[in-house]
């Protein structure tokens, strides 16, 4: 039988509970499916019967206005999981780099093209930040990072000078650096924390968003990734079916990206009932750690996935994340009465006490923001002026054309795994363009990030005219 490992699993769960299930284990905006997007698709259900269009060109448009970027730097894609599966086929990496705990697909999709996989593990003790050792780790022989901002299950953000360090060293040694963003718009601050300017002046950075959790559209199956790097985005349209985005996702996902003032209202909700949820897990001797989207992630000696169950609600064991436990877990941002439950549930529980039937659960209606929520958490603070950072050319030698290579899969953890690091070869200095609204991305930075290229070509569909 095959093992399930993500959370929203709630047709597992209704064979073991009777009555109503409140899904705690799926981190999606508990305002659900945005009205405009309902009505969408009620208008247009007679579009449901052609076949979709296969460059999602009206999609791809309204994303370019959104991102600010170019519709050739868009594919769109059955959800952000489809596309780490095709960037991983389209390039078929050597050795790839994956940060611990986060994201399952990354590996599954890395080990099922026979890659070599080093795994850095984040630091309990550090709360889970990374941190700028993760620098020694990006070699030569790197083909691909993938990095989640912020981070899943932990909700920890990657401090954005030190991304953008890790994407000059990426660019130094040829390495592709994913960086999925699928939770950005849940934080209080989104602009601040996204790679998208990058996109333009770096053709070796990918980002990955979703419409899941941000729309409430898990069951439509729709996001897309930016990149500026058109034969690579070639070669993963080419590792996909033909039909990848349906009507519906594709009509559905038009109408949300002009519904700002949901993404507000549902900002607002997350940003009250996050603070509700903290104050109230940290009564109850649950300190939260990071969690700054629309998720807690926390860690209790006690047992609660199958107690909680008892009473109908469905939480996230982080036990088969790679560094964790069954003492740690995740728990998403709902409305206000449904976190009430939650935390009723959770206080009896830890107390020993016996579930009432007042604490069992019943459908409740997704709550909006109101002046009986609590108090909003604090502002982030005012931001320093980042210094330019520059990095050096490492010695890159000339890799192989690739060939199809074995399925078997070889997994090593960053402990294991020797050091090597590159000499350079000469001073030329990778420079960041400066993130002004007003000036260009710099061409002298793509320029000499080709330059880099066709000296170490990684890939056989480089060079491709197109």
């Amino acid at each position: 039988m095959i093992k399930l490992t993500h959370g929203g699993d709630i047709y597992s769960a209704k064979e073991r509970i009777d009555g109503p299930i409140v899904d705690f284990s799926a981190n999606i905006n508990p305002m659900g499916l945005p009205a405009s997007v309902r009505q969408a698709l009620c208008d247009s259900m007679d579009a449901f019967s052609c076949y979709p269009d296969p460059l999602c060109r009206e999609l791809v448009e309204e994303i370019a206005k959104k991102e600010g970027v170019l519709p050739s730097s868009i594919l769109c894609g059955n959800g952000a999981a489809d596309l780490i599966f095709r960037v991983v086929w389209a390039m078929r990496p050597r050795s790839a780099l994956i940060v611990q705990p986060t994201f399952s697909e990354y590996e599954q999709a890395l080990s099922a093209c026979g890659c070599r996989i080093e795994h850095y593990q984040l630091s309990e003790q550090n709360d889970f930040v990374l941190t700028e050792e993760v620098l020694d780790q990006i070699r030569n022989q790197t083909d691909i990072v993938f990095l989640c901002n912020p981070n899943n299950p932990t909700g920890q953000l990657i401090d954005q000078s030190l991304l953008e360090r890790i994407l000059v060293r990426c660019a130094a040694c040829g390495t592709l650096l994913v960086v999925d963003e699928c939770f950005r718009d849940f934080l209080d601050q989104p602009q601040d924390n996204t790679m998208t300017s990058w996109v333009a002046s770096f053709p070796n950075l990918l980002i990955l968003r979703a419409f899941t959790k941000h729309y409430a559209m898990a069951g439509l199956r729709l996001g897309y990734c930016l990149c500026g790097n058109p034969p690579l985005l070639e070669r993963m349209e080419q590792c996909g079916q033909p039909w990848g985005v349906s009507v519906p996702a594709q009509i559905a996902g038009v109408a949300a990206l002009r519904d700002e003032e949901y993404l507000n209202k549902s900002r607002e909700l997350i940003l009250a009932e996050r603070a509700y949820l903290k104050e109230s897990l940290a009564n109850l001797g649950l300190p939260v750690i990071g969690s700054q989207a629309n998720y807690l992630f926390f860690r209790c000696e006690q047992q609660l996935s199958e107690a909680l169950e008892g009473c109908g609600i469905l939480i996230r064991s982080c036990s088969n994340y790679r560094g964790l436990d069954e003492s740690y877990y995740r728990i998403a941002v709902k409305s206000h009465a449904d976190n009430e439950k939650l935390v009723a549930a959770l206080t009896a529980v830890l107390s020993g006490e016996p579930l009432s039937a007042s604490e069992e659960n019943t459908d409740a209606p997704a709550a909006e923001p109101s002046a009986q929520q609590p108090a909003t958490e604090k502002s982030a603070e005012p931001k320093t002026e980042k210094p330019e950072l520059t990095a050096e050319e490492p010695a890159a030698e000339p890799q192989p054309t690739i060939e199809p290579l074995q399925t078997q899969t070889v997994t090593v953890t960053v402990e294991d795994a020797p050091v090597e690091q590159p000499e350079p070869e000469d001073d030329l200095p990778l420079k960041i363009p400066n993130q002004d609204v007003d000036t260009p991305p710099s061409a002298e930075q793509k320029k000499q990030y080709r330059s880099l290229r066709e000296k170490s070509k990684k890939y056989d569909w480089e060079g491709e005219e197109h």
